[in-house]
């Protein structure tokens, strides 16, 4: 009975088993894109608890009040004038701060040391003069002397030559000189006040009476209180230098200086040098002010902390920011918890909302992994800055709460959303943006305002941007967005205009500021997602490329025929909706291959041997097909993008080179060999087939434009049947099975070929001659000359494809 109950339950498990089916790709597909969901909105969850506490008030001093709140519960509060008051009086307590000057001073010493030199001279003289060594310095010491005399003045020396001399004794200059500068410090660093200040304080900035000193090094801790009364006057100042230099002099030296010489001296160098001290005394009276605690108040409940349209005080945005941090303080740690789910919750619905939107209008956005990788950055990128500028605000408290909204670059990733993923994913991604930052700054009316209003206006000024500027014009577009959001909800909450003014320079700015990140991360963007915009596109339809310039030279028929190609397949493309920029830029670089072997070709041949004709086919066909990986290799050697580089890949798909294809089947039927069924894959291109409607466009554009080149008179209704046969040879050929166009556009692709190829290839009358004229006075339109370029796909001769 075990054995057969083990039996049974081993099948009743294998046929579990055989009725269990694995998720197909689409099924994991679906479950991948869900992790991911998930996962960003963990992300965002973490974003929002390290944004920071919540602002508790978001109200403008000046404003009107927009409704009338009662305390419901006894809370303390600041007592916002009462604290004031208290730091006003600490910063007025403050001492004012001068410093000694100290240039002047200087400027005395040297004074003191040309004068010693001076006496020098003099004494020189007067030693050589009395020792009498020749006739010629008789007389010399008078001529010194008047000389010194006349150009005292204009140098500062207040002292004649006798005076100099009496008061610098030979042999002992420098003593002298040493002990004058002494007496000079002295008294200068004692401080020098001009006259009659004791009764004007310094013009009230010594209210006190005191003045703090600081020395000339400029030391705070050796600063010394005075009070103003105690400082010299410039002529007292004056006599004390006169009464320490005689005194110092007559009793170190032995010198007897009279008192009017070194009157003159504190007069030539005595002067006020007390300079009022700014920064320092600023400096103190914030230390001051900051050191004075807060004066606390308590508000008891039925309190009425704000009324309905009355101006709003800086008490009154203590008192609601007070009242309702007591509030979230009062609450259970369980009520916090439910508070935090929600806004959890609420995110992953925002993040749902957005998801589903794209996906409802843009169905094959989360097909491509990168652009879904596009996205996912971008949104984390968008609630990091949000929470970044959530602490900066709000945690560090450097920005009032009225000027928040109007200072963050809200658009910043909505505008590189729609330059390189388009405008549904612009739309979807400021979505995002607007609702998050609101959820962030407690569900914030201006921040959701202000977002949608933004990535609308960026969105429709970034469709088709051809330039740089663009993206600056569509960043002033955003900031005037901001403005008259600005004005609106200034009208509405009566803000000063003061405030006003300055929310309208901060949304100016940050429309600004995000225009110019988001042209700055556009190129990283590029690189990291290997995406390339129109602009990029721009910059490589320059003719002026080297791959371009060197195919004009080594392949002038190439080149013409790849202008053409640029020319019809663009057309064609905005016809349908497509990107007719992509389309273009592809067709500049589709055939840069025949580089490598460029007379193989017909377009780039001038006639004379074929190198064709010493060639079998296979071989023929197989350096026709090689100017495909010689054309990406050559792509990737000058850096062309990916979408490039793709364009040359699939523009032949895995089209067949028929014409070396028949040669190969008449060979081997000419030989009576039996036909090799591998045969047709080797003439085939490796591909692969176009994917998207830019490229499958280009193919069709390659191929009818070169097929034309064969017309011997290209009339209307041959274009038309060659391009019809054409189109359908490769939509029967399997070669857009793998692209999204539909039997609709390739209809009017047709019709725009037809179009661009009748206009293109159009006759004209030939221009008579004279001695023409009356032998054919009527010559008709000569057919185009035909390139055999695309004769092989329509069946001909030709040898390039």
């Amino acid at each position: 009975m075990g054995y057969l109950s083990t039996q049974t339950s081993r099948r009743g498990w294998r046929a579990r088993l055989a009725v269990f089916r694995w998720p197909t790709w689409r099924g994991w597909n679906f479950i991948g894109n869900v992790l991911l969901i998930l996962a960003l909105w963990a992300l965002g969850v973490v974003f929002i608890n390290l944004g920071g506490p919540q602002r508790y008030a978001n109200l403008a001093v000046g404003q009107r009040a927009p409704a009338t709140v009662v305390a419901s519960v006894e809370f303390p509060a600041v007592n916002v004038p009462a604290t004031e008051l208290a730091r006003r009086k600490a910063m007025e307590s403050v001492v004012p701060v001068f410093r000694i000057e100290t240039g002047a001073l200087h400027a005395g010493w040297r004074l003191f040391d040309q004068m010693a030199s001076q006496a020098l001279t003099l004494h020189t003289v007067n030693a050589r003069t009395e020792e009498g060594e020749d006739a010629e310095h008789n007389g010399m010491k008078a001529t010194v002397a008047a000389e010194l005399d006349r150009t005292a003045e204009p140098v500062g020396v207040p002292l004649t030559a006798e005076e100099i001399e009496a008061l610098f004794p030979a042999g002992r200059e420098s003593e002298t000189v040493d002990l004058l500068k002494r007496a000079l410090d002295a008294v200068w660093s004692e401080g020098i006040v001009p006259e009659k200040e004791h009764e004007r304080e310094f013009r009230g900035l010594a209210a006190g009476s005191i003045v703090d000193i600081m020395p000339v090094a400029e030391d705070d801790a050796a600063s010394r209180n005075v009070k103003v009364e105690d400082l010299p006057s410039l002529s007292l100042a004056q006599e004390r230098f006169v009464e320490d230099a005689r005194a110092g002099l007559e009793e170190t030296a032995g010198i007897l200086a009279t008192k009017k010489v070194l009157r003159k001296l504190a007069e030539a160098t005595l002067q006020p040098n007390l300079v009022y001290n700014d920064s320092v005394t600023q400096n103190r009276q914030t230390v001051a002010a900051r050191s004075v605690e807060p004066i606390m108040m308590t508000v008891r409940p039925g309190t009425t902390l704000m009324e309905e349209r009355t101006p709003v005080l800086a008490q009154t945005v203590e008192l609601i920011t007070a009242y309702n941090r007591y509030l979230v303080e009062l609450e259970s740690p369980l009520d916090r918890i439910m508070k935090r789910l929600g806004d959890y919750a609420l995110l992953l619905i925002v993040l749902v909302v957005c998801v589903g939107w794209l996906r409802s209008t843009q169905p094959n956005a989360y097909t491509k992994a990168r652009r879904k990788w596009l996205l996912i950055l971008l949104a984390l990128l968008a609630i990091g800055m949000e929470s970044l500028y959530h602490y900066v605000t709000v945690t560090l408290n450097w920005m009032p709460p009225w000027m928040g909204p109007y200072a963050i670059p809200l658009t910043l990733t909505t505008m590189i959303a729609a330059l390189m993923a388009g405008p549904s994913a612009a739309l979807a991604t400021g979505l995002w943006v607007s609702l998050s930052a609101s959820l962030l700054f407690d569900r914030s009316f201006e921040f959701l305002l202000l977002g949608l209003g933004g990535s609308v206006m960026a969105t429709i000024m970034l469709r088709n941007v051809r330039k740089r500027s663009q993206v600056m014009r569509a960043g002033l577009a955003v900031g005037l967005v901001n403005a008259v959001m600005a004005l609106a909800l200034a009208v509405m909450y009566q803000h000063l205009p003061s405030t006003f003014l300055r929310q309208v320079l901060g949304g100016m700015a940050s429309g600004v500021l995000a225009a110019i990140l988001a042209t700055l991360l556009l190129p990283l963007m590029e690189w990291m997602f290997r995406h390339t915009t129109d602009i990029s596109l721009l910059e490589l339809s320059d003719m002026a490329h080297p791959l371009l310039k060197r195919l004009a030279l080594e392949a002038p028929g190439t080149y013409h025929h790849s202008l053409m190609v640029a020319a019809i397949g663009q057309a064609a493309a905005d016809r349908i909706g497509a990107d007719g920029l992509q389309v273009a830029v592809c067709a500049y670089f589709h055939d840069a291959g025949k580089l490598a072997k460029p007379e193989f070709f017909s377009e780039n041949q001038r006639g004379g041997e074929n190198p064709h004709d010493n060639l079998s086919p296979s071989m023929s066909a197989l350096i026709i097909q090689s100017h495909v990986k010689e054309g990406v290799t050559l792509a990737k050697r000058h850096n062309l993008p990916t979408l490039v580089r793709d364009g040359i890949r699939t523009h032949h798909g895995t089209t067949l080179t028929s014409y070396f294809y028949q040669l190969a089947k008449q060979a081997l039927k000419e030989a009576g060999m039996p036909e090799d069924p591998g045969l047709e894959h080797s003439f085939r291109y490796d591909g692969p087939r176009p994917w998207t409607r830019e490229q499958a466009i280009l193919m069709m554009a390659d191929t009818v434009e070169a097929a034309s080149r064969s017309l011997e008179k290209a009339t209307p209704n041959r274009i038309a049947e060659m391009v019809e046969t054409l189109l359908r040879d490769k939509l029967l050929d399997g070669q857009f099975d793998h692209c999204p166009i539909t039997m609709e556009e390739l209809n009017t692709v047709r019709e725009s070929l037809i179009f661009s190829l009748t206009n293109t290839l159009h006759g004209r009358n030939p221009y008579p001659r004279e001695d023409y004229v009356a032998q054919q006075p009527a010559a008709s339109a000569p057919a185009p000359a035909g390139s055999t370029e695309a004769r092989e796909i329509l069946g001909g001769p030709g040898l390039s494809s």
